[in-house]
């Protein structure tokens, strides 16, 4: 069963629109990089604590969304400088900064506004 099926339909649709947004170099946070919290994908508030379990579930549920949306947007996705895996199975106790990159790469790549990250 897909990790997705557990997520909140808006909060999926919140995510897949910041991804959007970060392919497009239009995100608020950082332009290409944008910023999802876990607690988000569990249908939970800031203040409420994750388990391990938790920050799992949340951690497979990412993992299936970015790599779905690297396929749908022919981009790749790296978290905080790390190539988009497994790994992320593991869960990510409170959030992640993702970076989106069009495979097509027609955006300058100075439209990321986060200082010191490369596009």
């Amino acid at each position: 069963m897909s990790a997705l099926l557990a997520v909140p339909p808006l909060s999926l649709a919140k995510a897949w629109g910041e991804l959007v947004e970060c392919y497009h170099g239009v995100h608020r946070w950082g332009g290409d990089i944008g910023e999802i919290y876990m607690f988000r994908l569990l249908g939970r508030g800031a203040g409420e604590a994750m388990t391990d379990e938790d920050a799992a579930a949340a951690g497979k549920a990412l993992h299936e969304l970015l790599s779905l949306f690297e396929k749908e947007y022919d981009c790749s996705i790296t978290i905080g400088r790390r190539v988009l895996g497994p790994w992320l199975r593991k869960g990510v106790p409170h959030r992640v900064h993702v970076h989106v990159i069009p495979r097509d790469e027609t955006r300058d790549p100075s439209r990321t506004a986060i200082e010191g990250v490369a596009a």
